[in-house]
């Protein structure tokens, strides 16, 4: 049976990773239980702890026609909530363009590039508090961005972060934030000096 579909809408991320938890049931053999949530005046409430963009999803899977309430308000996947979850492909998820970099922005690279070519003891990869940074000061975004331009990569743990990774995809539980360093690219100090010298 195909999935029926309420909206012309495209399914997100979002949507299709809401759609496959709920899909799937749990419990001791034989897994029997089948999720749910609850959607009251906007807010969800559900077994695991979501972020605050899966309810707008769980909203619109309600829209679509997919889920069923029972007396206690409880939502779950009716008969087209799990042909969906079983027939709908992944939707191919892209990461949104970078934002415009401030005049803050340039002068944390130009910081960045200091502290990593320049300075008499050069530091292989930075903290935002070696640049500057205090908590909950821009720093953290600000570095962020530069990544995401490529004028930047970061580092947390083992992982290299670059324009090409450091946006995650979104999914339904917060990550970790862990700490992060970093230090400029090639390509931002061709950027520092076009920007600077001419």
């Amino acid at each position: 049976m195909m999935a029926a579909r309420t909206s012309n809408k495209p399914l997100t991320i979002l949507e299709w990773k809401l759609l496959q938890w709920m899909a799937k049931p749990y419990g001791n053999p034989p897994a029997s239980y089948i999720q749910s949530f609850r959607l009251i005046e906007g807010k969800l409430y559900a077994e695991k702890d979501f972020t605050s963009g899966v309810a707008k999803a769980a909203a619109a899977l309600i829209e679509r026609g997919w889920t069923w309430e029972d007396e206690y308000r409880n939502r779950r996947l009716n008969d087209l909530g799990m042909a969906a979850a079983n027939e709908l492909p992944k939707p191919v998820w892209k990461p949104p363009a970078p934002p415009k970099l401030e005049d803050r922005d340039w002068e944390l690279l130009a910081s960045l590039n200091y502290q990593n070519r320049e300075a008499s003891y050069k530091r292989a990869w930075v903290t935002p508090l070696e640049c500057g940074g205090v908590n909950g000061s821009y720093h953290s975004v600000s570095l962020t961005k530069l990544v995401r331009h490529g004028y930047a990569e970061g580092r947390k743990g083992l992982t290299i972060l670059t324009k090409t990774n450091i946006v995650p995809e979104p999914d339904l539980r917060a990550r970790a934030k862990g700490s992060r360093s970093f230090r400029i690219t090639d390509e931002g100090t061709k950027a520092l000096r076009m920007k600077y010298d001419s």
